[in-house]
């Protein structure tokens, strides 16, 4: 390979990252140079400003997905798609994806199966190296992981976590900014009020903001517990402090970070399905759908339900066969739910099945599929036909799932659990 490491766009996040690591000598830890390092842009100013800075400058995108054995993607997810698609080669070893809402399974379609993939997620701090970037691999070795562990602390503190969580991450650490600015700007409004101006204001605010930040994370301690050890009991902080209680501040956070999760949920769902469009996902009709399968004997005669709500109007579906296994019911439940929709929908799945669940939320159904379905022991997967229908459902959707507790307070799972029973009783009642 010409190059170790290339950077398609050089945008705001991926051209930071790209300024660190050459302008702090990381490069150096890894035996590596700044002309190692390949970099394109369809900026004339930005390739020529990394080719003073000694960095490699390639004509185009296809020629550092044929030359370089490792490739960041820094574009806007709207174009990564049509950059890949019309490489002749792509030879890469490994992948680093910062695009949000890029799910690894849906970058995976591009690659050949033992390419390595990291999804990162970094934060608009990381431009001067007080960020933190979340990271998840998938099928990198060692040596590489490391790398890019080493590359990212330039920018701030890394976290390798599940990419399950990077909805989560994206509404605390990578949107959680825009939530400090806002509250930086009510606060410097609020000491204008009081007799300063705005320079004062501006100063006392971000200097309060930083050192408390700093002190919490040396402390250790709980953040409830700090708070009401900064208040004194008919001191000045407390009527502060009991004005946001009584404003709700933990709920209206709580909501709003709500609504940026489930945003960022939404669009990782529908960018791997489809003609995704964000904008038609604000015109799709939302649908819960609860589904639980039963078994007697299992394996033996087995029942299965959906229950669609849709603007409070329910649907309930059931059936069963005589001789099935749980799973199985589980797993048709999902799909002849998804199967009723009668056009492309925003639609939640509630089901108390860790193994349909999990095998979607937790990426297994991703590696089993780019594994010929083989588990990671190497065993066959079972249940192949109902995956793949299950695949093919999930992909006319935007679809979500959530594990619920079985046998518990979820009315319409028991719902579900009675009438699968049901069905059973049916099919044995029959036969007898």
């Amino acid at each position: 390979m010409k190059y170790k490491l290339g950077f398609i766009g050089a945008g705001v996040m991926a051209g930071s990252i790209l300024d660190r690591i050459v302008a702090t000598d990381k490069l150096k830890d890894h035996g590596l140079e700044p002309s190692d390092v390949a970099v394109f842009d369809l900026d004339e100013a930005k390739r020529r400003k990394y080719s003073d800075m000694g960095v490699s400058v390639a004509s185009s995108s296809e020629e550092l997905l044929a030359e370089c054995e490792s490739v960041l993607l820094g574009v806007k997810p709207q174009f990564y798609a049509d950059i890949l698609k019309s490489a002749p080669a792509i030879n890469v070893k490994n992948v680093i994806s910062i695009m949000a809402g890029v799910k690894i399974a849906t970058l995976r379609k591009y690659f050949k199966p033992e390419t390595g993939i990291t999804r990162v997620m970094p934060n608009t701090p990381c431009r001067i190296g007080k960020g933190i970037a979340a990271v998840t691999f998938d099928n990198t070795d060692e040596a590489t992981e490391t790398l890019v562990k080493g590359l990212l602390g330039v920018c701030g503190e890394v976290i390798e976590l599940a990419e399950s969580k990077f909805d989560a991450v994206t509404s605390i650490s990578g949107s959680g900014p825009a939530y400090v600015f806002m509250f930086a700007d009510a606060m410097v409004r609020a000491g204008v009020e009081g007799g300063l101006n705005v320079e004062e204001s501006r100063a006392l605010a971000l200097a309060t903001i930083e050192g408390s930040a700093a002190f919490a994370s040396a402390a250790g301690e709980d953040l409830l517990t700090m708070t009401d050890k900064v208040c004194s009991k008919g001191g000045t902080t407390i009527e502060a402090v009991d004005v946001f209680r009584a404003k709700d501040l933990y709920g209206t956070v709580s909501e709003a970070i709500g609504a940026c999760r489930r945003k960022s949920e939404l669009l990782s769902l529908a960018e791997g399905s489809p003609n995704f469009s964000p904008k038609s996902c604000k015109f799709m009709k939302k649908v819960d759908i609860y589904t639980d399968g039963a078994c007697s004997g299992n394996p033996g005669a087995g029942g299965w339900c959906a229950i669609l709500i849709y603007k409070g109007i329910e649907k309930t579906l059931a059936g069963g066969a005589s001789e099935t296994t749980n799973n199985r019911m589980e797993m048709t439940a999902v799909i002849e739910g998804l199967r009723a929709l009668r056009e492309r929908c925003e639609a939640t799945v509630y089901s108390d099945s860790a193994y349909t669940v999990n095998a979607i939320n937790e990426g297994w159904l991703d590696y089993w599929m780019s594994h010929n379905w083989r588990t990671r022991d190497k065993s066959d997967v079972k249940n192949v036909d109902l995956w793949q229908a299950l695949i093919a459902e999930t992909q006319k959707h935007v679809v979500r799932f959530v594990k619920v507790k079985g046998h518990s307070d979820n009315a319409y799972n028991n719902r579900c659990d009675e009438v699968a029973r049901g069905e059973i009783k049916k099919l044995t009642t029959n036969k007898d």
